[in-house]
């Protein structure tokens, strides 16, 4: 009995001792994991609370101008703008790799605020703007200061654009003309307090015309006077400010195909807009996406990226006259290797002729090709059993005529019927 008794007071002894580790183990354990739910909570109530975009480093605004403009930035610094959602989460920034964000104006009205680059452009932009700095070695290169020392300072001087200063910029001049760089000097937001360009806003005009011309293209193209663009309010440092313009296309994907169909013949109707109008400017888009477009809430269908589209003066294509200009203008799809769904083009052919298929051929490439979610007819993708064989046959067949014509001019009857048949099955 003795010999049990010790046994038993040893096992207990044991017993008692793992069981103090162990508590003494959760007591560790639960300090530290209070300790980083503390952590936690502190720096999101920092990211919630703290209005990143008040100060000037985070917009980059201290750089200026070599930026994108200063319009906004007395709101920005009044804390008028906040970002929204998760957007407001800095550590997100790491996979925000398009530096895309949402906000609200006054807690109200949803924005989406843009940096126009991934953040290795921007930082290519500083190096090749130090590319001349004669600092001492291992000084930090002022870019605002460098600025005025670079190639773009060359536009700081003028009274107008001069082709010189924007040749090989952007696409947005890739054919500049007269009117053209009028249109973009007297439209350009970024204005003295009297309405005239200073030498700074001259800069900032550069600059942008250099890294990404896409406010200048939503200011001399306003949705105001029914270009297809969301409404652009201005610049703070390296951040632009538009109007939210609704979910992307990609959303609709999902969506019934009579909805579906609505919004393809928008996207006709766009390509048309852009290519023929009463400004005779022709907008090439040579970039097309679903996440390229968006629709409004008054399901609207604008185009939010406009970083590669291509303008054309056809008046002055028409007034120059030059061999061939008069001859309607196909793009041929020849083919991108591995890469079905790429666009081909030539800038000179879309420079110098007054008529193109390419905006349709854009369209029904980047919007009706192949999908690797959704698979063939991209937006238009699984037409409604009901519909008869031959009509579903003729849809594709269109789509295909659409993307490489068999015939010239084939585009231009192919979109046409295909129109007409999609605006019957809308719903």
């Amino acid at each position: 009995m003795g010999s049990a008794m010790a046994t038993m007071r040893r096992y207990m002894h044991q017993f008692g001792n793992r069981c103090c580790a162990t508590t003494g183990q959760q007591l560790c354990w639960l300090a530290f994991l209070a300790t980083a739910c503390l952590f936690v909570y502190y720096h999101l109530y920092q990211q919630f609370t703290v209005n990143h975009l008040q100060n000037e480093y985070f917009t980059e605004a201290d750089k200026c101008p070599a930026c994108f403009g200063t319009s906004l930035c007395d709101r920005f610094s009044r804390g008028e703008y906040r970002f929204h959602s998760y957007s407001s989460v800095r550590l997100l920034d790491y996979v925000n790799v398009k530096n895309v964000y949402f906000a609200t104006f006054l807690d109200r009205k949803p924005v989406v605020l843009k940096k126009l680059g991934h953040n290795d452009e921007h930082r290519q932009l500083d190096r090749d703007l130090c590319t001349h700095d004669k600092g001492q070695p291992g000084e930090r290169c002022d870019v605002a200061q460098q600025v005025y020392q670079s190639k773009l300072s060359d536009i700081s001087y003028r009274e107008s654009l001069l082709e010189t200063d924007v040749m090989g910029l952007s696409d947005l001049v890739r054919c500049p003309s007269r009117r053209l760089l009028d249109r973009i000097w007297d439209r350009y937001g970024e204005r003295q307090m009297d309405g005239k360009l200073g030498r700074d806003n001259k800069l900032m005009l550069a600059t942008t015309l250099a890294f990404n011309p896409e406010p200048i293209i939503f200011k001399i193209f306003p949705n105001g006077e029914g270009w297809p663009f969301p409404v652009y309010l201005g610049a703070c440092g390296r951040f632009t400010v538009q109007e939210y313009g609704g979910q992307t296309l990609s959303h609709f994907y999902s969506f019934k195909f009579g909805t579906r169909a609505a919004l393809a013949v928008q996207a006709l109707n766009t390509a048309t807009e852009l290519s023929e109008n009463r400004e005779d400017f022709a907008l090439y888009l040579t970039d097309v996406s679903s996440d390229n477009f968006s629709v409004s809430n008054k399901g609207e269908l604008l185009i939010i990226d406009a970083e590669n589209i291509i303008v054309v003066d056809r008046r002055k294509i028409r007034e120059e006259a030059k061999p061939g200009w008069d001859v309607q203008h196909q793009s041929e799809h020849t083919g991108c290797g591995s890469r079905k769904e790429c666009l081909i083009f030539s800038h000179t052919d879309l420079c110098n002729h007054y008529s193109s298929d390419h905006n349709y051929y854009a369209i029904c490439q980047g919007l009706f090709g192949d999908d690797p979610k959704y698979g063939s007819g991209g937006l238009l993708h699984s037409i409604p059993a009901d519909l008869s064989p031959r009509m579903t046959t003729l849809v594709k067949d269109l789509i295909a005529e659409c993307r490489i014509p068999a015939s010239k001019g084939g585009r231009f009857v192919a979109v046409k019927q295909l129109k007409s048949i999609l605006k019957k099955l809308i719903v």
